[in-house]
């Protein structure tokens, strides 16, 4: 796989800290962070991607605020 190192690297640095409190300022956010391992990497088109590749119950399951964020919406 051509990005196999930097999304092992990535994976690690989520295991080691909660992903939602991942985003400490501007150079810091997820998109600047996942850019730096993987330069072409596109935020909107590429989130659409991801999200279909990880699936909404593990993120769900990964960021509570997210999860508490989505679940009004669905229930509209």
């Amino acid at each position: 796989m051509e990005h196999e190192k930097p999304i092992k690297a990535l994976i690690e640095m989520v295991n080691c800290q909660n992903s939602e409190l991942i985003n400490g300022g501007c150079d810091t956010a997820p998109s600047k962070r996942i850019k730096n391992h993987i330069v072409e990497y596109h935020k909107v088109t590429a989130s659409v991607a991801v999200v279909k590749q990880i699936g909404l119950p593990v993120l769900r399951d990964k960021c509570r605020h997210f999860n508490e964020w989505l679940t009004p919406l669905e229930n509209l």
